[in-house]
């Protein structure tokens, strides 16, 4: 038997049943039973997830080594996500080698939204030439919108497939003002209710019914504000639309509709 470690960690086993002629035992069962070590080691995890404000510097702090090649080298960082920066601060040998601390930095002028990425460090092992670090998380800026994209469903059959849904906007500080809100998609009716002036509104997107183009239609709310950080606000929508299936009718399942009866003849 044989055990591919490669894409696993931890405790592995493997096993199969012999099946013989001997009377005694006819079958046996054998097992492999291994604990595989990565390649690379990364604390607290490999992985970083980071949510913020806008403006604000955020820095974190990673640990790597390899647990079982003393000769590990980190040569170099470079970082895949836009706005995020990553170095190597630190580096020691122990008795089990290279150890190394890599400071990841989210910038104060990442884009507004959701972000993802990686951090990819270049090695000398021959197996693992490279290793990601991948980072995530959410830029908030002075503007909150909630949910941050939504989705309707129209039915022909319920009130000829007209849908609604809508979203809430709130300001950190006072002062916001909606210049304009559209849509790009086609028919879609917005309205703005002011909440309180200046700081919370509610948006109402409301599809008439009817057939959309394709289905499902997708699409953006434009909002446009004051803002000068977050002057236009991209709200993603999608409308589903309820597929009618006509029923033609079977061949022979027509009825028949009986002939007119002839009016009874009078007797002379």
């Amino acid at each position: 038997m044989k055990v591919r470690t490669k894409g696993y960690r931890g405790n592995i086993v493997k096993g199969a049943t012999v099946v013989s002629n001997d009377p005694k035992t006819p079958k046996r069962f054998l097992r492999i039973s291994a604990q595989v070590k990565p390649l690379i080691e990364c604390s607290p995890t490999p992985y970083l997830a980071v949510s913020k404000s806008y403006g604000q510097e955020i820095t974190r702090t990673l640990a790597v080594w390899s647990p079982v090649d003393p000769n590990f080298k980190v040569e170099k960082v470079e970082s895949f996500a836009k706005g995020v920066a990553a170095e190597v601060i630190k580096s020691w040998k122990d008795k089990d080698g290279m150890h190394y601390n890599i400071k990841v930095t989210f910038g104060p002028k990442m884009r507004i939204g959701p972000y993802r990425g990686f951090i990819r460090l270049f090695t000398n092992l021959k197996k693992a030439p490279t290793y990601d670090l991948r980072v995530s998380g959410m830029v908030q800026g002075p503007i909150t919108v909630m949910p941050t994209r939504s989705s309707m469903f129209s039915d022909p059959a319920i009130v000829g497939g007209m849908a609604t849904t809508g979203f809430s906007l709130y300001a950190n500080q006072e002062g916001l003002k909606i210049k304009e809100v559209t849509s790009t998609i086609k028919r879609l009716v917005v309205k703005l209710i002011p909440v309180v002036e200046g700081r919370k509104y509610y948006l109402t997107a409301i599809w008439p019914g009817g057939t959309p183009p394709v289905n499902p239609y997708s699409g953006k709310l434009l909002v446009r504000t004051n803002s000068t950080v977050q002057s236009l606000i991209e709200i993603p929508l999608t409308i589903y639309a309820r597929k009618v299936v006509k029923h033609t009718p079977t061949q022979g399942s027509k009825a028949k509709t009986p002939p007119p009866s002839k009016p009874p003849v009078g007797k002379k």
